[in-house]
């Protein structure tokens, strides 16, 4: 079996499309007798205030005001973290054994953090990605393997090729599976 450390990823031209998603990197590889491509792919779909917490009009106990709410009236007006400050603190001293007054600090940089995460990931510098294999014998395609809602910003690419070699061996053994069987026949 081959392990593909690293690839030598590639960028495409300025609006590549591959099965709707617009492609921020890929990579061509030959494995044994396949042809494998990777991509990374934009995650249009992902769903920022997952494990964060949510938007509502509503305010809660906990509840932070969204920013936006203060000059867009077509935004909810507080966001509601999964962990609000409090529970984060008493994480925080008595998990990780923080002092009271750097744990009051770290959870509410946090539970921003998150707030902002779920506001607009883009303005600070994250995006969300899938990583898809695709495995072909002779032009056939034979394998295929994705994991989509990664979040990552630009220090992530070790952890993209590690992802993606993850991918590449999933889809390299049902391309595997699938020429023994049509071998058999």
């Amino acid at each position: 079996m081959s392990n593909i450390q690293s690839f030598n990823w590639e960028q495409p031209g300025r609006s590549y499309r591959s099965n709707g998603s617009y492609v921020q990197k890929y990579a061509n590889v030959k494995v044994e007798e396949f042809d494998c491509r990777i991509e990374v792919v934009t995650d249009y779909d992902h769903d920022w205030t997952m494990f964060r917490g949510k938007f509502t009009d509503t305010w809660e106990e906990g509840a932070l005001k969204n920013p936006r709410g203060r000059y867009d009236n077509r935004v909810y007006k507080y966001f509601v973290p999964d962990s609000t400050v409090r529970e984060t603190i008493n994480d925080y001293t008595t998990n990780l054994k923080y002092s009271i007054q750097a744990a009051r600090v770290q959870a509410k940089t946090q539970v921003e953090e998150d707030m902002k995460l779920a506001i607009d990931p883009g303005s600070m510098g994250y995006t969300a990605v899938g990583v898809r294999a695709t495995i072909s014998f002779k032009g056939v395609e034979l394998g295929d393997a994705s994991v989509w809602g990664i979040e990552i910003d630009d220090s992530d690419a070790p952890y993209i090729d590690e992802v993606a070699n993850e991918e590449l061996q999933e889809a390299l053994t049902e391309a595997r599976q699938k020429l023994a069987e049509l071998r058999e026949n």
